[in-house]
Parts: C-alpha cells; sequence; structure tokens
C-alpha cells in the first residue's frame, strides 16, 4: 500500500486546522495583547487538510531522503527516520482518537528522533493548540516553521502560528504573522510561476484567507484602541469630577471647623 493512502479519508478530515471559524472571544493573555480577539468569518475557509504521510513524504522528498519501507540494511539513519514515522502515526491516531495528552507526548517522541523535522513539531503545535496551551503550541510552531523544507508547509505553519496568536488574544502578534502569511503566499506565488520542481497549483496555500482574517484582526485592534480610548477619557472626566467633589467637600469641613466670631 502507498505511503501516501495508508491513513485514508478519516485522518484527512482530522487535520484540518481546527477549529478556525467561529471561535470565541479570548482574554488578552500579555503585554503586546489586546483585550479582545474577533469572531472569524465563516466565510472564510482553512486551508484543506492534508494527509499525514503524503505530506510527511513531500517532507522527506524536499530533502532528498526516501520514506519507502527499508531494504534490509540497517543504519542510524533508518532507525531514526522509521522511529519517526511510526511516532507521527501513533500520534495522529492519538489525536483521531482525541487523546490530546497521549498524542502531545507521542509527537514530543517523533520530534526527539528527527528535530529538524518540520511535521513533528506542526502536528505537536496541532496538539497543544487543541489542549489550549497556547504559549507551547506557539513554540512548536514556530519550530515548524524554522524547519519547513516545503513553502507549502512553511504555509501552513505560518498559517497555525497566526491563527493561535488570535485565538490567544494576542492580536498585534497574529496580526504581524498574517502579514507573514501574505509573503509566503507571494515566495510561492513566485516559485509556482518560475515552475520551481515541488510547487504545485494544488498547494494548501490561500491567500484570501490570510486576508480577510487580516482584516478582521485589524478591525478588531481598532475597535480595542478606539474602546481604550473613550475608557481614558472617562477615568480622567471622573478622576476631575472626584478631584472637584474631595475640594468642595474639605472646604465645607473647613468651613464648619472654623471658629465663628462675634459680629
Amino acid at each position: 500500500m502507498s505511503i501516501r493512502t495508508s491513513l485514508g479519508a478519516a485522518a484527512l478530515a482530522a487535520w484540518t486546522i481546527s477549529g478556525v471559524l467561529g471561535h470565541a472571544t479570548v482574554a488578552a493573555a500579555d503585554d503586546d495583547s489586546v483585550a479582545q480577539a474577533p469572531a472569524a468569518n465563516a466565510a472564510t475557509p482553512p486551508p484543506p487538510p492534508a494527509s499525514a504521510e503524503a505530506t510527511i513524504a513531500d517532507e522527506f522528498a524536499a530533502s532528498g531522503e526516501s520514506v519507502a519501507e527499508p531494504s534490509g540494511t540497517a543504519s542510524s539513519d533508518t532507525a531514526k527516520r522509521d522511529s519517526y514515522l511510526q511516532h507521527v502515526r501513533r500520534g495522529d491516531a492519538a489525536y483521531l482518537a482525541r487523546d490530546f495528552e497521549g498524542a502531545a507526548r507521542i509527537f514530543a517522541a517523533a520530534i526527539k528522533a528527527e528535530p529538524r523535522k518540520a511535521i513533528g513539531h506542526y502536528r505537536l503545535g496541532e496538539t497543544l493548540r487543541a489542549l489550549q496551551k497556547y504559549d507551547e503550541a506557539l513554540e512548536a510552531f514556530g519550530n515548524a516553521v524554522r524547519f519547513a523544507s516545503t513553502l507549502e508547509l512553511k504555509a501552513r505553519a505560518v498559517f497555525s502560528l497566526a491563527d493561535t496568536y488570535e485565538r490567544a488574544g494576542r492580536l498585534p502578534r497574529a496580526r504581524d504573522e498574517w502579514t507573514t502569511y501574505l509573503q509566503v503566499a507571494e515566495e510561492h506565488a513566485s516559485a509556482l510561476s518560475a515552475k520551481q520542481p515541488g510547487v504545485t497549483a494544488e498547494d494548501a496555500v490561500y491567500p484570501a484567507a490570510a486576508q480577510e482574517r487580516l482584516k478582521q484582526v485589524n478591525a478588531a485592534i481598532e475597535r480595542v484602541e478606539q474602546y481604550a480610548e473613550v475608557k481614558r477619557r472617562i477615568e480622567k472626566r471622573e478622576a476631575e469630577l472626584d478631584a472637584k467633589t474631595r475640594a468642595k467637600d474639605a472646604k465645607k469641613s473647613a468651613e464648619k471647623k472654623a471658629p465663628k466670631t462675634d459680629m
């Protein structure tokens, strides 16, 4: 059976960039956060899923390696590759069973076997995001971007990085990553025009989706900034009124305490 077809349709469905649409408003997380994340537009499609096996095959092919069954001659590289593949497959199965904690442990083992292969980091990021462990997911997606050996895989990782910042309520950083995604999409379009090997029109690169998300993020940031300005003015006015009230009260108190003099 081909390595590109062994997971089947269930794995394809499960490995969509889950939850990209309709995620809830989230609270700000740190200093570069803003108060709320925008609701995603249901008309904006996430990138379509990719078979784990097919993506792994592409990743190895980009490095001049093969994921074919070993010919019988064992080597440390072959052992690491086989361990990596086995762990990714097991991790995918655990994810499909919604055992996210177990999947995270298995993908971490895959990364230990092949720390410079992006798929392990990418899968770990997806799993950690499902667990709402956003900081850890961001680190994993960042590593996936760093080690991505194809433009399509890089685009997927940057998309997930931007989406995770958005979910975490860190909209300025989400804006930066959506902008980066558009740059990767332009790079992909140029490579496609140049007929670069391994780059096809079927690759999961969707600049229109990123443009829509970027538009929504910018609108949310603008709303938050406007709200912050209104809040600042209200607080200033309240402080001024409070100061006037205190001054008036102090004057009345002083008048009561002042000794009365006979005329």
